[in-house]
């Protein structure tokens, strides 16, 4: 599945160039402490149980966060990924 892995979820928030940089900063600061936060509690592997039910919600992920930067024009951004950073196409 794209943007998963056996031990990371990606997540991606786009900024516009337009942005105004006290906000993106603002919002970026947020999702950074959240993220972290949210690592910082990440277990291990649970440990096998002698169970034969599976309980699929038991995975645990290291979450990371990707910020799109857009650049060009804004009729381009959706036609294409040409705003996106190569880099950063991991869910195509």
């Amino acid at each position: 599945m794209p943007g998963v892995s056996d031990t990371v979820l990606h997540f991606a928030t786009i900024v516009t160039p337009d942005a105004d940089p006290v906000k993106r900063r603002g919002m970026l600061d947020v999702l950074d402490h959240f993220f972290a936060d949210k690592n910082t509690f990440t277990r291990g592997p649970s440990p096998r149980l002698l169970s034969t039910h599976v309980m699929m919600f038991k995975a645990n992920r290291r979450w990371q966060l990707h910020v799109w930067q857009l650049t060009g024009e804004p009729a381009t951004w959706r036609r294409n990924s040409s705003g996106i950073s190569p880099r950063n196409r991991c869910w195509r």
